[in-house]
């Protein structure tokens, strides 16, 4: 810290046959230098070596420097851009946070890892993410509201948690890569300006709590994954997206309590997942739920609490539990088809359902239920495995055909 807190100065000349100078962390930190050049030779750009230096704007860094430490232009506010020379490799925590000014930024391949190194760069408008870095670290883009596109190249096979938090400007994320690993949670919190996300994930994949929760402007969420993998998706990972319309999720995933909480514009959603406690909770328009196969799409508690517009659903054929006041106040619920593997309704599953029939078999646990709680049950005819239309698959063309007949299109299954 030679020169800690030295206010007054200005700028400082390095000579260019001086390759063995070292430089310790804070040196120069909360001076007043403007500009600087610093020595060739220099390996490591030291820890808050120029932090709150706020009236520099101009840096040159030479082509021997390796890394770029923590914090060590944090709170630089007038620095606008900086060119990294290809021989940096690491760029870490926090190394640019809070360069508020700073508008573009040109990464070198050579970049292997950044670690939340652009926390809160607010005038950030432009970056490329180089080809030998594999994850978006925890916190690296976070509070960049200029920031309105970004590109994650293919061998970006994760994005860490708060990753893209508060990117308030934030439209369009193009996913290059096929399969991506995971997305950490609060990654995408309170981007507000984002309306549509599209990508695969890998069959062991997460999208982690709070993940898009707050992204006001949402509307729709496409997420495949391998034919058989499904993903998990944590608590509140969509939470209070109060445009979104429409999801589609891959089979046999998992959705977590209060995922979709408070999405009151959601009108469809196709999965066959766990759906855990409040994952639908005043979903007021949710009208549509498409369960395509069977997966142990269990339903819990207070599950699709107060989604007024539901009118009816399959449940997949493995359902066994349907959780305390998994439906409660679904006050246009007409019609829902359980099936005789479900051995456990908990308490007011259908609590306000007052026009509710339930479609079952006879024997079934939910035609006891439906006779002891005084609610109408229609008894549906055998059929192998649920191939209600006899083709030999069981797919939603026979969901649509059990659908059909609820609403008395058709007489006959």
């Amino acid at each position: 810290m030679a020169f800690y807190k030295c206010s007054n100065l200005q700028k400082v000349e390095f000579s260019d046959n001086n390759n063995d100078i070292y430089i310790g962390g804070g040196a120069f930190s909360k001076t007043g230098i403007k500009d600087i050049k610093l020595p060739s030779g220099i390996e490591n750009i030291n820890v808050e070596l120029f932090q709150e230096c706020i009236y520099l704007e101009k840096i040159v860094i030479p082509d021997s420097v390796i890394e770029i430490s923590e914090q060590a232009f944090s709170g630089c506010t007038s620095l606008k851009s900086i060119t990294i020379p290809e021989s940096v490799v690491d760029i870490q925590y926090k190394a640019f946070e809070s360069c508020t000014s700073l508008e573009h930024v040109i990464l070198p391949n050579s970049v292997k890892k950044m670690e939340g190194a652009f926390y809160n760069c607010t005038a950030l408008k432009e970056i490329n993410i180089p080809e030998n870095v594999f994850e978006i670290s925890n916190e690296n883009f976070y509070g960049c509201s200029s920031l309105k596109s970004i590109s994650l190249p293919n061998n970006i096979n994760s994005i860490g948690y708060s990753a893209f938090q508060n990117c308030t400007g934030l439209e369009e994320v193009i996913f290059v890569n096929e399969e991506i690993g995971g997305i950490g949670y609060s990654a995408f919190q309170n981007c507000i300006s984002l309306k549509k996300v599209t990508l695969k994930l890998s069959s062991v994949s997460e999208i982690g709590s709070r993940a898009f929760s707050d992204c006001k402007n949402l509307e729709e969420v496409i997420i495949s994954s391998d034919e058989m993998g499904g993903i998990n998706i944590y608590s509140g990972a969509f939470m209070d997206c109060t445009k979104l319309k429409k999801v589609e999720l891959p089979y046999r995933s998992i959705l977590s309590g209060s995922v979709f909480y408070g999405c009151t514009n959601l009108q469809t959603i196709k999965t066959s997942a766990h759906i855990y406690d409040k994952a639908f909770y005043n979903c007021t328009s949710l009208n549509t739920i498409i369960m395509p196969k069977s997966g142990g799409g269990n339903v819990r508690t207070y599950a699709f609490n107060n989604c007024k517009s539901l009118q009816n659903i399959v449940l997949p054929e493995d359902t066994t539990e349907i959780g305390i006041r998994a439906f409660n106040d679904c006050s246009n619920l007409q019609c829902i088809v359980i099936p005789k593997s479900v051995t456990i309704i908990g308490l007011k599953a259908f609590n306000g359902c007052n026009n509710l029939t339930i479609y079952t078999y006879k024997g079934s646990y939910a035609e006891s239920y439906a006779k002891e709680n005084n609610i109408k049950v229609v008894l549906l005819q055998e059929y192998e495995k649920g191939d209600v239309n006899n083709d030999g698959k069981i797919n939603t063309l026979d969901a649509v055909r059990i659908l059909q007949y609820i609403a008395k299109k058709i007489t006959k299954l």
